[in-house]
């Protein structure tokens, strides 16, 4: 696999990461086609790894990097 531009790749885990809160590496791999070495250092970076819990082997994104809305903050935003 050929590591694509870093700003190319960040676009798709952030398109990805609007559909769904959770990934494992290896659906990270197929939407991507990085290397998983590449993936887990841009990974580590804007995401955290849950090794334990109910999401146990799986990527999320750091909270400054999320651009979805609680269920909560979007009933509030209803309501207001």
């Amino acid at each position: 696999m050929v590591r694509a531009e870093r700003q190319v790749v960040l676009d798709m885990l952030f398109s990805a990461f609007e559909k769904h809160q959770y990934y494992n590496i290896k659906d990270l791999v197929d939407i991507t086609k990085q290397p998983v070495t590449y993936l887990k250092e841009i990974m580590r970076e804007i995401g955290t790894y849950n090794s334990k819990g109910a999401h146990k082997s799986t990527w999320e994104l750091k909270p400054e990097y999320r651009h979805y809305q609680s269920a909560e903050e979007e009933e509030e935003m209803q309501t207001a």
